[in-house]
């Protein structure tokens, strides 16, 4: 069985549209699990949200160049990577 997901907006919380389902997650991945064993998880797009973040809007009034926008982004999949530690760990329970 192949399961879909698009449009989570993993965030650093600045926007409204940050993603605000773990707990349905959780139990989306645990139910589909049980019911049908093996699962492919495909994910689409805008899985995270790596503009109009927090610390995209802390950058206004410096240039946006190409490597600062690098630098932004990653900045921000760190607080990601922190914020929604537990939508991570799903996924490596899942694994």
């Amino acid at each position: 069985m192949k399961a879909f997901h698009s449009d989570l907006h993993l965030s650093d919380g600045k926007e409204r549209g940050d993603f605000q389902y773990q707990s349905e997650f959780d139990e989306l991945v645990r139910k589909l699990s049980e019911e049908f064993g093996n699962i492919e998880m495909v994910f689409l797009g805008d899985i995270f949200g790596l503009i109009r973040t927090q610390k995209y809007y802390e950058s206004e009034g410096q240039a946006l160049t190409e490597e600062n926008l690098k630098e932004i982004k990653r900045k921000v999949m760190a607080e990601i990577l922190v914020k929604h530690a537990a939508f991570f760990e799903t996924l490596r329970n899942f694994i």
